[in-house]
């Protein structure tokens, strides 16, 4: 097999912003890829005029002459590249301002104090990683998405099994498929089946295939994905799912090679690449005793944990960037861009649903904007409904708030239903009362065993109702619906509390 490798893709073109020719020859001795060229504009309006090459695009820009502001230039970059970097070189900065450059869109800056081995280790390592990012359509530029895309490098051209660890929607498919894409085995089959979608019995037939007859329904021989496989690489999804008697079988065959499919007595070899992913903490698990301690060592020979992206929101504009393109094409409209106020809602949003979520909701507002612009009031009216969809229908939210308030608030909620539910049991004893000695005097408000500080249920329902009043502006029907009762109930609990 050809050992295959990161350098063997087709590399990102190489632009330069610079008033001459020399900051060309000084980039090219700083670049070690052989074929790396470089390519001078002296002017913005010619850089923005060409079109984004498809392996994606390094910027160099030369801040020490014309272009000494250069943020201007970055903005007119944003609006019209998808794929791409931007390095600058110029005067020594401090932290401060080298993080507001960052936040500006500058993901390497260089300054002459620099160490020439480190500054050409970081340009290289820029362009390695624009490269896996651009052929693999992988967006982020995140430190963060960066080491694990190193990792994957790493990795990809060994033998060795790769778990991936995190929660669902964070793009564990994605990578998974990189490491194939860039391993030895790429030309190979590559077979994904999710542990989690299938009873025992028909996952262990999905892995190793059936013969004719082995159970009601197997009208003829079906290959597994284990057969399938064979010299390739195997996805794993949900592995933390997969039951324990099933755990037993995938063991065995990754020890020895060799499987029977359902039903078989001929033995069966196959040399396949285990890639495996779970959005639980398997070594819980194998502590809890539901999954194999010797399966999760043979799993985890190395481990990569995918951040949520919650943990790395400064690559929530580029992705929404390329996902409102995207749905814009697919559902043929012209859609410009989102307001800046609703993009600073987006990133401060907590996406419990990681990428897959947002790019579900961009999705929506795409299809749903009723101008080019996608404005700050529609992202959060979808979001205040994604958050209640997210926690608890009964639950009222704010797109700004934080998960520990919105917890508080869904307690808050239990705690009135829970009051309600009181009341109208006492209220069916007392008209059951006649003719029952039951001492109705026995049920006391409840309150919190917190040394007397607690709250009655009144005072947190009263708060909870201001709260939701506060929240919606003094909108009444508003705070109903996050209050999950009626207008009415809301109207008495006023009159109730003197609440004007």
């Amino acid at each position: 097999m050809h050992n295959y490798h990161i350098m063997d893709l087709k590399k990102s073109q190489i632009w330069a912003l610079s008033e001459g020719e020399d900051f060309r020859e000084f980039l090219e001795n700083i670049i070690r890829c052989p074929d790396a060229a470089c390519r001078v504009f002296n002017n913005i309006s010619e850089l923005i005029a060409m079109d984004e090459p498809d392996e994606g695009l390094i910027l160099a820009i030369n801040s020490f002459g014309a272009f000494s502001n250069y943020l201007p230039v970055i903005k007119r970059v944003k609006k019209k590249f998808i794929s791409y970097d931007i390095v600058v070189f110029g005067e020594d900065k401090t932290g401060e301002e080298r993080r507001s450059d960052y936040y500006h869109g500058v993901d390497l800056y260089i300054s002459p104090d620099h160490d020439r081995e480190e500054t050409a280790s970081s340009v290289n390592r820029l362009i390695r990683l624009r490269t896996l990012k651009s052929h693999f359509d992988i967006i982020g530029r995140s430190e963060k998405m960066n080491i694990i895309l190193d990792k994957t490098i790493q990795v990809a051209p060994t033998e060795v099994s790769v778990l991936l660890e995190g929660e669902s929607g964070t793009g564990k498919e994605i990578i998974a498929r990189t490491i194939h894409r860039l391993s030895r085995r790429k030309d190979k089959p590559f077979e994904e089946v999710n542990c989690g979608a299938f009873a025992e019995g028909v996952l262990e037939s999905e892995l190793f295939g059936h013969e004719k007859g082995a159970f009601t329904g197997a009208v003829g021989r079906r290959r597994g994905l284990f057969e399938r496989a064979d010299q390739g690489s195997i996805f794993l999804d949900e592995v933390g799912e997969m039951p324990l008697g099933m755990q037993v079988k995938l063991l065995r065959v990754l020890e020895t090679g060799n499987f029977l499919r359902v039903g078989g007595i001929e033995r069966i070899h196959s040399n396949v690449r285990i890639i495996a992913a779970t959005n639980r903490n398997l070594n819980s698990e194998v502590e809890k005793g539901s999954f194999r301690r010797d399966l999760y060592y043979r799993l985890k020979v190395v481990q990569i944990a995918i951040p949520a992206l919650r943990e790395r929101n400064e690559d929530i504009p580029l992705l929404v960037n390329a996902f409102v393109r995207k749905a814009s094409t697919k559902h043929g409209k012209k859609i410009r861009g989102i307001e800046k106020e609703g993009l600073n809602k987006l990133v401060q949003y907590p996406w419990p649903g990681n990428v897959r979520e947002l790019m579900n909701v961009i999705d929506n507002l795409v299809v749903m904007s009723r101008s080019s612009f996608i404005t700050g009031g529609e992202i959060e009216e979808r979001l205040y409904e994604e958050s209640r969809e997210n926690l608890s229908p009964d639950l009222p939210v704010h797109v700004q708030r934080s998960r520990e308030d919105m917890e508080r608030e869904l307690i808050v909620n239990s705690l009135l239903s829970i009051h309600n539910d009181i009341k109208e049991i006492m209220r069916m004893l007392k008209e059951q009362k006649e003719g029952s000695s039951l001492n109705l005097n026995r049920f006391v408000e409840v309150r919190e065993d917190d040394g007397g500080r607690g709250k009655d249920i009144d005072s947190i329902e009263k708060e909870a109702i201001i709260q939701a009043l506060n929240m919606n502006h003094g909108n009444r029907r508003k705070a109903a619906e996050q209050l999950g009762i009626s207008v009415r109930t809301l109207y008495r609990r006023l009159n109730k509390y003197n609440i004007s």
